[in-house]
């Protein structure tokens, strides 16, 4: 049996961005409630809203072109039940779909990426001519024999030990910073070393020994603890006796560094949309190469774009739209980066990351011992750390939840260890025994009453019960509640995100 709209006691009422004011706006149940759709998860607290504005196409562009940001709440008597942020919207005009959406928004960009030096080799692969011989009897010719860069190799041949080819001298390094020396060699005969000296004293600051014959790459590296500074050779030589090798593609470089670009930002975006970061990671580059990247990125993603949908085709005669997904408060903590790493106590952490965050704040935060670490290698968002805080639980086994709910506050605490809910017959109901108020619904432990089961728990622990599960995601369907179902659906799992 249907229902109408005036039987729903829910008011959805939109209001400006919270980056604005959260200024009211205005009511929007006539308009959305017929299509309102929205969950609430064990870990983020209100989640995802989605709904659909039918209307003419002059209003819908214009609230597709200005709507990004602002908020949705859904209450009931005047407390919220749920609450969220425009995050994106799918425009739909003449059949062809245009999206605009707050996930594609970074403001506040860096890249960290490792660091490569040029190669302080001119002639590292014997393009411009054969490396210069040590002592009478050796040679050293350009080869088209074995090579594995370019158009020649340089093929060295000695008749005593000592003896060898010049690669290049007059390099200069300084101190304090590592160097590596890389060189592909096919060995025929001998034991071979390769050996960045100090010009001035003929002293070896590396080297590489090899006395196997066939293809190897001799590889050998300056420390960053080195103290020298000046000017270095690099030279290959005979150990013992009479030697034949073919050597290509000498690489001398600053070794590979962990650099960081440091933070570009757009302040007029940032009084927009506030503060939306994003780290790019990147392999090797140039400081100049990660500094353009970030910079192009901070171009392209600065402010909200429309765009095509992933997957399009042409015109399909379809009715104007707009496709509006709202985001939790959850969502804004991916936005930012966590300041600080080490361990703490998982609730110790979370305090004080939400004297970072730029829109949510504390709410009650149960107390949780736990020493959880933030990793130094990688940079994590806030989102991240509170997910796995989430995930660990506590020490003695219990299930914990987290989440933003009204007002902007995060909640965290430990899961009741007493159902709060039971399923029977298909329908969720309280403890008491009444049927669940669909809008009302929390994720929560239920007691699954008509599950067949064997014998009993396997501990004292109420979820150790075959009975018992938590709930991880609630979600109320206002479409199919007015259509006269319950408009309640659950998931024991939520898909990550």
């Amino acid at each position: 049996m249907s229902r109408d709209l005036s039987s729903l006691p829910i008011s959805l009422d939109m209001y400006t961005s919270v980056i604005h004011g959260e200024g009211p706006l205005y009511g929007m149940s006539a308009l959305l409630l017929p299509t309102w759709r929205r969950s609430i998860r064990r870990i983020g607290g209100f989640w995802l809203g989605t709904a659909v504005l039918k209307g003419d196409q002059f209003s819908l562009t214009d609230f597709f072109l200005v709507g990004l940001g602002r908020v949705i709440r859904e209450t009931v008597g005047g407390i919220t039940t749920w609450s969220g942020f425009l995050g994106r919207m799918e425009l739909t005009q003449n059949g062809i779909t245009y999206v605009r959406d707050w996930l594609d928004i970074a403001n506040k960009v860096k890249c960290l990426y490792t660091r490569i030096g040029d190669n302080l080799l001119t002639n590292g692969s014997a393009e411009t001519g054969a490396w210069t011989p040590i002592g009478s009897g050796t040679t050293s010719v350009q080869s088209t024999t074995w090579r594995t860069d370019g158009n020649y190799s340089d093929h060295i041949t000695t008749n005593a030990a000592a003896k060898g080819a010049t690669v290049q001298t007059g390099i200069t390094i300084v101190e304090g910073k590592a160097y590596d020396l890389t060189c592909d060699v096919n060995i025929i005969s001998g034991t071979w070393a390769v050996d960045i000296y100090v010009i001035s004293t003929g002293s070896v600051l590396a080297s590489a020994v090899e006395n196997t014959a066939g293809l190897k790459q001799m590889r050998c590296s300056i420390p960053e603890t080195n103290l020298f500074a000046g000017e270095v050779g690099v030279e290959f030589k005979c150990r013992v006796g009479a030697a034949e090798i073919y050597a290509d593609n000498a690489v001398f470089q600053e070794a590979p560094l962990k650099a960081d670009t440091g933070w570009h930002q757009d302040l007029k975006s940032k009084a927009v949309y506030g503060d939306l970061w994003e780290v790019l990671l990147e392999s090797s580059l140039t400081d100049q190469a990660a500094t353009s990247k970030v910079l192009t990125h901070l171009a392209k993603h600065a402010w909200a774009r429309s765009s095509m949908p992933d997957q399009f085709s042409g015109p399909a005669g379809s009715e104007e739209s707009l496709a509006m997904t709202f985001y939790g408060d959850a969502y804004t903590l991916r936005q930012k980066h966590i300041s600080f790493t080490g361990s703490n106590a998982a609730s110790t952490i979370l305090e004080q990351i939400f004297l970072e965050t730029e829109i949510v704040t504390a709410g009650k935060i149960e107390a949780n011992t736990m020493s959880y670490q933030i990793d130094t290698r990688a940079p994590l968002t806030h989102w991240d750390v509170i997910q796995g805080i989430l995930k660990a639980g506590d020490t003695n086994g219990n299930i914990w939840s987290g989440g933003c709910y009204g007002g902007h506050k995060f909640n965290y605490f430990p899961v009741s260890t007493t159902p709060v809910y039971h399923y029977r017959g298909g329908d969720l109901l309280t403890a008491a025994g009444g049927v669940t108020i669909p809008w009302e619904a929390r994720p929560e432990v239920v007691y699954a009453d008509d599950i067949p089961v064997g014998p009993g728990q396997v501990s004292g622990s109420i979820l150790d019960d075959p009975r018992c599960f938590v709930l991880d995601e609630v979600d109320f369907d206002a479409a199919e509640w007015l259509a006269g179902g319950s408009g309640l659906k659950f998931n024991k799992m939520a898909e990550q995100a």
